[in-house]
């Protein structure tokens, strides 16, 4: 038996100092975590809204908003967008997340 000197990989003592480290970096930015859940942050100011779920991101605001949070992570982590779901020029309407497939479906009513 031996003394590990850092946090494996996949072990929940891995996973704890992350979501600390997360959480750090997202409050002194001005984030707030949510009370009914840890892995949900807003950010008033920017009206940026963010779900954490293991080593995922995922963040509901305007393009600004969405381009102020990558740079955040950025600065801290290695950071692989893999895009922006809207009806604007420039989004997907599709976008693989969690192993689910979020879509962005407007009514016949509704006009782009």
């Amino acid at each position: 038996c031996g003394l590990c000197l850092k946090s494996l990989y996949c072990t929940q003592d891995a996973a704890h100092i992350f979501q600390h480290h997360y959480t750090l970096i997202l409050e002194s930015d001005g984030h707030k975590a949510g009370i009914a859940s840890p892995a949900l942050f807003w950010k008033a100011s920017d009206d940026v809204r963010s779900l954490v779920q293991r080593d995922d991101f995922c963040a509901l605001s305007d393009i600004e908003g969405l381009d102020r949070m990558g740079e955040l992570l950025s600065k801290h982590y290695d950071l692989k967008c893999i895009g922006t779901l809207g009806v604007d020029d420039g989004c997907s309407q599709e976008l693989p997340f969690l192993n689910k497939i979020l879509r962005v479906r407007l009514e016949a009513d509704q006009m782009i």
